[in-house]
């Protein structure tokens, strides 16, 4: 077992451990705690040791992505591509709206509010898959609504995908009024009802669409 008090400094530190030091001025004491975290915790020391807020997302138990895959991608992609993409308030646009494309927003409320989870839309390209915005910040149903509603203004043709557990009937509701897009219904009810079973459908839909595309 590693033991950071055994560590009075450190001569050998990886290329990642030396962009941490400088990025954020950690001492070889801290480096050499973290050594320890990762050697007694092993794969689950990102989930419970989050050291960046894409870690905080790790789950527990089984997965159906590699996950492993996932964060060798995320350390892989250029940071001007996320510095070239238009920042608005809580909405960043990645890839403006083209003509001739259709978009699907994938709503979730998360609770809302300024003490609660994060509310969030995604904008998705039909056809290709491609995200090309996202809403992401602490709003109300009504908000939240408000702000999907223009995003579907602006991403035209737009389905609303709204998942409508917890306060998501109430995003449904609003958007009723304000927005033109289409929402989408399942088994005769506006808005996608996530459930232990219906993750399991959509995973499988998902592993479908990732198998004819290749």
């Amino acid at each position: 077992m590693y033991n950071a008090r055994d560590a009075k400094s450190l001569d050998d530190l990886t290329e990642e451990e030396s962009e941490l030091k400088e990025r954020h001025g950690l001492t070889d004491g801290q480096i050499a705690y973290r050594r320890e975290i990762r050697a007694n915790f092993g794969v689950l020391a990102k989930q419970e040791y989050a050291e960046d807020a894409e870690s905080c997302f790790l789950r527990s138990g089984d997965c159906h992505f590699d996950v492993d895959a996932i964060d060798k991608r995320m350390l892989e992609l250029a940071l001007p591509g996320v510095e070239a993409a238009t920042m608005r308030h809580d909405v960043t646009i990645f890839v403006p709206p083209r003509e001739g494309r259709e978009y699907i927003i994938g709503v979730d409320s998360a609770g809302g509010g300024s003490d609660g989870d994060y509310a969030c839309a995604q904008v998705i390209d039909r056809k290709s898959g491609m995200q090309c915005a996202e809403l992401h910040g602490h709003l109300s149903p009504l908000e939240l609504a408000r702000k999907v509603a223009k995003l579907a203004e602006e991403y035209q043709p737009a389905l609303l995908a709204v998942e409508r557990n917890n306060q998501g009937g109430e995003v449904i509701v609003h958007l009723r009024s304000m927005s033109s897009g289409a929402i989408f219904s399942h088994n005769g009810r506006e808005g996608l009802l996530t459930t232990s079973g219906s993750r399991k459908e959509i995973v499988a839909v998902v592993s479908v669409a990732e198998s004819e595309s290749l």
